[in-house]
């Protein structure tokens, strides 16, 4: 039978991976962004030499073993292939464009915060004795921030959509996705991040516009050159 991540994933191709385009195409350029990239790259290859590392990372029946430290070191594990490379692509895409927005600091916090709540929240309302790894509770909690700091700037998937929609879409995956499987992928953890992401972003005040470039989600997308407002 098929997993809820087949499922998604086979939807997600149908609708269009996203891509990145426009004026920004390229490396992410900040810091935070490459540290986080480098360290999602290791964890996500490092298991393939030392398969034993995952006894180490955070697990809902013991979550106050490590002191924390099982928490962050399940940010970096990633439990294949796809899984890293799945998490590393969305944070290029959306989470580049909140750290230059929020800041380098402001970022960090979000990600962790957001990372931390979801592991809160899948722990709490899931719970299991398996290991919880990944970085997607503070990809989502990006992903989301991104879409309340830029509401206007448009996604596509087939289909044109606004920020809001792609939001909307992005929830509808995972409660699908808690419907069918809710077992093997934490999606309770990536709505977590998700909503901690939006309530931050509603409390940042920022003084200059949202970022300028326009995401294409979507293979065959056209994608518009807008510049960067300048200050």
């Amino acid at each position: 039978p098929f997993s809820a991540t087949t499922t998604i994933g086979a939807l997600m191709w149908l609708l269009g991976l996203p891509r990145r385009c426009g004026y920004d195409a390229g490396p992410p350029a900040g810091r935070v962004t490459r540290i986080l990239l480098i360290g999602l790259f290791l964890g996500t290859l490092f298991p393939f030499v030392a398969p034993e590392i995952f006894q180490l990372a955070y697990r809902p029946d013991q979550p106050f073993a490590g002191a924390g430290l099982p928490v962050v070191l399940s940010f970096f594990l990633h439990g294949g292939l796809l899984h890293g490379v799945g998490n590393a692509a969305f944070l290029i895409l959306f989470g580049d464009e909140v750290e230059e927005e929020l800041g380098g600091g402001r970022f960090a916090a979000l990600i962790f915060l957001s990372d931390l709540v979801g592991t809160a929240a899948q722990t709490i309302l899931m719970g299991g004795d398996l290991p919880l790894v990944g970085a997607s509770a503070g990809v989502s909690g990006a992903l989301t921030a991104y879409v309340v700091l830029s509401p206007r700037i448009p996604g596509q998937f087939w289909l044109t959509m606004s920020a809001p929609w792609l939001l909307a879409v992005w929830v509808g995956f995972q409660l699908l996705g808690l419907w069918l499987d809710p077992g093997s992928v934490a999606f309770v953890a990536h709505l977590g991040g998700g909503v901690t992401g939006v309530l931050v972003a509603l409390r940042i005040d920022r003084d200059e516009a949202p970022p300028g470039g326009r995401h294409c989600l979507g293979p065959h997308a056209e994608c518009e050159h807008r510049a960067r407002p300048k200050n």
